[in-house]
């Protein structure tokens, strides 16, 4: 079954990779404000520490490290992240309540492993 019939049934499994705790805290914000726990199980996750990326449906990289293939993966600028939310929400809102038949649905993917998404790991150093 493809991803869009997959979100007719659950919520898209999305990971934010950042690159900095003002980062981090920009993507928390953005969150918040768009309304996305419907049809979204967000999880954000430093550059340095990268989890299962199989796990995820998509991921959205504001960071500069390349993240590896294998799963939808956005670039993004971090300036733009609200709307990147709002974007992912709108669509995932989208497949869950297209009207299709469901004879016609094909498993194509095997869908991803759960996960429990950890907290991010920040590192606070003082001099």
């Amino acid at each position: 079954m493809s991803l869009f019939h997959q979100l007719r049934r659950r919520r898209a499994k999305v990971l934010f990779v950042c690159q900095s705790d003002s980062d981090l805290n920009k993507i928390e914000e953005a969150l918040s404000k768009v309304h996305v726990r419907d049809v979204m199980d967000p999880c954000i996750s430093m550059a340095e520490w990268v989890p299962n990326l199989p796990a995820f449906d998509v991921i959205v990289n504001l960071s500069r490290h390349l993240v590896q293939p294998g799963v939808y993966v956005l670039s993004a600028n971090i300036d733009r992240i609200e709307q990147i939310v709002e974007f992912l929400a709108s669509h995932f809102r989208w497949a869950r309540d297209w009207q299709i038949n469901e004879e016609d649905a094909i498993q194509t993917t095997p869908a991803p492993t759960p996960i429990v998404c950890p907290p991010p790991v920040v590192a606070r150093l003082s001099f």
